[in-house]
């Protein structure tokens, strides 16, 4: 219900192995994730590369048993995506709730330009692995440069929508002319799609309703 849909997110960095930076201990995570449940707290989010991470998949099962406001402690984890075909059923089997998999091109030169590796075959393969999971969340996410990648935004919204994940467009500080130039390049998007959007965002149906499809049949 829409009081769901208001539910506080708590958000975890877990930074990237390379940081320099000691990272948080799982007893340090779990301490900090039970304070927030107390607090109301429905969503923990996991911020940097989760998947990496060891042990993620026990953490993630430990923290979903933490009882929330509106019931077991929802879990998200934002990733690369690359770890997704080895990981995937055990995160979800352990009560994951959903995944934000950053993608910023489906070009491999572009990709290897972009990140210094050559694993943009990996990523796709994580994502698609990914949908099969079908997790309440699931997400693509994708920063916007110009001159960079800002001639891929359709395709990057149509691929987020083959594997059945919502696609989340980030410009990178546009202008409002960029911003706009950006909007234009979108695909329109299905009604299916806008109203299931607007259920998750939004906790009800604002544009329409689903069963207007059928409303001849219901007759």
């Amino acid at each position: 219900d829409s009081a769901e849909a208001l539910d506080t997110v708590f958000v975890i960095p877990l930074g990237a192995p390379q940081s320099g930076r000691a990272p948080l201990t799982d007893r340090a995570i779990l301490r900090s994730a039970s304070i927030a449940a107390a607090g109301g707290v429905g969503t923990i989010m996991f911020t940097g590369e989760a998947l990496r991470r060891r042990g993620i998949v026990a953490l993630v099962e430990a923290i979903h048993e933490l009882p929330a406001a509106t019931g077991p402690m929802r879990v998200v984890l934002s990733t690369d995506g690359i770890r997704l075909p080895a990981l995937g059923r055990a995160l979800a089997g352990a009560g994951l709730t959903g995944l934000a998999v950053h993608l910023d091109t489906l070009r491999r030169d572009r990709f290897a330009a972009l990140t210094g590796e050559d694993r943009l075959g990996d990523v796709l393969d994580g994502l698609r692995a990914a949908g099969r999971l079908r997790l309440e969340q699931f997400e693509v996410r994708s920063h916007l440069r110009r001159g960079v990648n800002e001639d891929e935004v359709r395709d990057l919204v149509e691929f987020a929508w083959s594997v059945g994940a919502v696609p989340v467009l980030q410009p990178q500080a546009p202008a409002a002319v960029e911003a706009a130039e950006l909007r234009e390049q979108l695909p329109d998007w299905s009604e299916a799609v806008r109203l299931a959007g607007e259920r998750e965002t939004l906790g009800l149906y604002l544009t329409g309703h689903p069963i207007t499809e059928f409303e001849r049949e219901l007759r």
